[in-house]
């Protein structure tokens, strides 16, 4: 059996958000497609950060010093984001989501265009549909 890639499992960003974007407004946007996180990107649509819900969980520990704090994307975004490639070893990923408490990552291509976007569920999608063939080991007993 060949190791699945990413770009099999993927999916399109559902949301991308703009550094500049009022912070509101982004939360506002999580919050309607229900979705944990995701990816900024500049003018040219290059990937320039990531929010994600605990980036945005530190509007609560801002409230102590402000009435009512704001500011942008850019100001609780986090700005150096781990990426992978769409040719990355769906198996190696799992591991790197161990590993971390992502539960996402921006898909880029070699020249750092955003394409997509991987999550846990996804590797769950793909160990699932894994499991729907024929193990080559005929002692392995799968729950049915």
């Amino acid at each position: 059996m060949e190791v699945p890639r990413v770009r099999e499992f993927m999916i399109p960003v559902p949301l991308t958000l703009r550094p500049e974007t009022p912070i509101y407004d982004a939360i506002a946007s999580l919050a309607r497609l229900q979705i944990s996180g995701a990816p900024v990107v500049d003018a040219d649509g290059q990937l320039v950060g990531f929010l994600s819900e605990r980036d945005c969980l530190r509007i609560l520990s801002n409230w102590a010093v402000q009435q009512v704090p704001g500011g942008a994307v850019a100001d609780y975004m986090t700005h150096e984001v781990e990426t992978v490639l769409p040719e990355f070893d769906l198996m190696a990923l799992a591991s790197h989501f161990e590993a971390r408490e992502f539960r996402q990552f921006p898909v880029c291509d070699h020249d750092g265009a955003l394409v997509g976007q991987i999550r846990c569920r996804d590797v769950l999608r793909a160990i699932h549909e894994m499991g729907k063939v024929p193990s080559p080991y005929p002692d392995y007993r799968r729950p049915q």
